[in-house]
């Protein structure tokens, strides 16, 4: 299994939303519908620009894919 890294925000999970209006981002309280990103520089940039969406820093967590 390769590790990936995964965005909580508080106790959900940061999923995509695919929805043609809003931020595109959706929180879950399905880990495996969260998004997952292959490094942790990755998840580092979507935390950051996720800040102005959900008013705080998500938190990484790993995760095996």
């Amino acid at each position: 299994m390769q590790m990936r890294y995964l965005l909580k925000s508080n106790d959900l999970f940061v999923a995509a939303c695919y929805e043609t209006t809003g931020s595109g981002v959706k929180l879950t309280d399905n880990r495996a519908d969260a998004c997952t990103y292959v490094t942790f520089e990755k998840a580092v940039s979507v935390a950051r620009a996720l800040i102005s969406v959900l008013d705080h820093a998500p938190t990484i967590e790993s995760c095996t894919h």
